[in-house]
C-alpha cells in the first residue's frame, strides 16, 4: 500500500513508463490546459498515458524534470493525509 505522497512522489520523479505504470488500466490523465496548447487534454489507460507522458517528457519538454516542489507538495499532502489515515492500495 502507498500513501498519496509516496505516489505523487514516484509520479514527478519517474521516467514516462514509470509514471504511467502508476495509473489503474482504465485510469485517465487530464491536464486541461494543454488544450490552449493545441495538445490533447485527456489520456485513457496506461498505453495512451505512457505515449503522451513520453511525447511530453522527449518532444514537447526535453529534459523537463520537477524541482523545489518538495516543500509545497509535503504542506499539499500533509493536508490530504491529516484528512484521511487510509493508504491507497498498490
Amino acid at each position: 500500500m502507498k500513501t498519496a505522497k509516496e505516489l505523487f512522489q514516484a509520479y514527478i520523479n519517474g521516467s514516462a513508463e514509470e509514471s504511467a505504470a502508476l495509473f489503474a488500466d482504465n485510469g485517465a490523465l487530464e491536464l486541461p490546459y494543454l488544450a490552449d496548447l493545441g495538445v490533447e487534454p485527456r489520456y485513457e489507460g496506461r498505453k495512451n498515458i505512457g505515449a503522451f507522458l513520453s511525447f511530453l517528457h522527449e518532444k514537447m519538454y526535453p529534459n523537463f524534470k520537477f524541482v523545489d516542489v518538495k516543500q509545497r507538495v509535503t504542506q499539499i499532502l500533509n493536508r490530504l493525509t491529516s484528512s484521511t489515515s487510509k493508504s491507497i492500495p498498490p
